[in-house]
């Protein structure tokens, strides 16, 4: 299943653009069928169970906090967890990465 995000991902955590509507999709998922494919508002997505994670950055060499959901969760929410074995995600400044 390909997951198509337009917004950061950071392992299992997603952090929210600020700014953005609570009725603006901010998530679009897409998988192999033409039954797999969700538009997710913040709203939706600030539903699932928050969870915040505290991380060393050895990029800027800082402590950053992330809030969001788990991606588990999220997967969960939407009934296909059972059934993703891997995904790929990408994100606005083409970042991607496959998670298994």
């Amino acid at each position: 299943m390909r997951i198509t995000m337009v917004l950061l991902l950071f392992g299992i955590m997603m952090h929210l653009p600020v700014g953005v509507k609570s009725d603006e999709v901010v998530l679009q998922i897409t998988g192999p069928g033409a039954e797999d494919q969700w538009s997710l508002t913040e709203a939706q997505i600030r539903g699932l169970p928050p969870v915040t994670i505290s991380t060393f950055d050895p990029w800027d060499k800082k402590q950053r906090v992330y809030k969001g959901c788990r991606l588990v969760d999220l997967l969960e929410w939407l009934g296909v967890e059972s059934r993703i074995k891997s995904m790929k995600v990408f994100a606005r400044d083409e970042y991607n990465a496959r998670i298994t």
